[in-house]
C-alpha cells in the first residue's frame, strides 16, 4: 500500500484538486471539525494530532488566507506549515509541499531566481515568513517544496466561478459596450481584471512579470493598474475593493 498523502485543509479547493489528481493514492484530509471518511480533525491546524502516523507520508499544506489582521495571518500562513514541517521531520514523513504565493515579491516587475522578496502587505509578509521557516527545516535534511501559485480558481464563491456557472446555465455571455471595445486590447484586459476584483488585480500583477508569455502592450497596462491599485491612486476605473 502506498504511503498516504496528508492534506492539511482537507476540504479546500487546492486539496480537492490534489485528491482528484492523485485518485490512485490514499489521501487523508485534516479538517477542523466533523471529520468524514478519510479525514481527521484538529481544532487548530497548527496543532498536529499527536496520534497521527506520519511515517512515509507526503504532507501537502493547503491552509492559507489573505484575510485577517497581521497576527491571524502569521498564525495561518506561517505557524501552521512550520508546525507540520517540524512534526513531519520528527515523525519520519517522506516530504512536504507548501503552497505559497507570489505575494512575497510585492511589486516586482519581473520574478526570476535572483529576485529578492519584498512583500508590500501583511499577507505577503506572512507567506515570506513561512518560506523562511520552512527553508530552515529543509536545510536540516527534511525535504520541503515551496510551491508559489498566482491564483486558485474553482467551484467556490469567487467571481470567475460565478460567471462561468451563469454562462453555462443561461448560455449568455456579457458583451462590453462600444466605449470599451474601442479601447486598446491592453486597456480592455486591465479593465476586465479590475472589475473582477482585487484577486484578479493580483493575477494581473503576476501576468505582468511574465513578458515571455504576455505581449508588451498588455504587460505595460497590467503594471499600471497594479501599481495604481496597491498605492491607492485613482486609475480612472472602478476601484475593485468596492466589489
Amino acid at each position: 500500500m502506498n504511503a498516504p498523502i496528508i492534506l492539511i485543509g482537507g476540504r479546500s479547493r487546492a486539496a480537492r484538486a490534489v485528491r482528484a489528481a492523485m485518485a490512485s493514492r490514499t489521501c487523508l484530509g485534516v479538517v477542523r471539525a466533523d471529520p468524514a471518511k478519510n479525514e481527521v480533525a484538529t481544532p487548530d491546524y497548527a496543532a498536529v494530532p499527536g496520534d497521527l502516523d506520519l511515517a512515509g507520508a507526503t504532507i501537502v499544506n493547503c491552509v492559507g488566507s489573505p484575510q485577517g489582521d497581521p497576527a491571524q495571518l502569521m498564525h495561518l500562513n506561517r505557524d501552521v506549515p512550520a508546525a507540520w514541517a517540524s512534526a513531519a521531520s520528527e515523525r519520519g514523513a517522506r516530504s512536504m509541499v507548501h503552497i505559497s504565493s507570489f505575494s512575497i515579491f510585492g511589486l516586482a516587475e519581473t520574478v526570476a531566481n535572483g529576485t529578492e522578496p519584498a512583500p508590500v502587505n501583511a499577507y505577503g509578509a506572512s507567506k515570506l515568513a513561512a518560506e523562511e521557516a520552512l527553508a530552515q527545516i529543509d536545510a536540516q535534511g527534511f525535504p520541503v517544496c515551496r510551491l508559489r501559485v498566482p491564483i486558485l480558481v474553482g467551484g467556490g464563491p469567487d467571481k470567475l466561478a460565478q460567471l462561468v456557472r451563469l454562462a453555462r446555465r443561461t448560455g449568455f455571455v456579457p458583451r462590453a459596450s462600444r466605449e470599451v471595445t474601442d479601447l486598446p486590447r491592453g486597456a480592455r484586459v486591465r479593465l476586465a481584471l479590475q472589475e473582477l476584483g482585487p484577486i484578479f488585480v493580483k493575477f494581473g500583477q503576476v501576468l505582468s512579470t511574465r513578458r515571455d508569455l504576455v505581449p508588451p502592450d498588455i504587460a505595460d497596462e497590467l503594471v499600471q493598474i497594479v501599481v495604481r491599485f496597491l498605492s491607492g491612486k485613482p486609475s480612472g476605473l472602478t476601484n475593485p475593493s468596492r466589489h
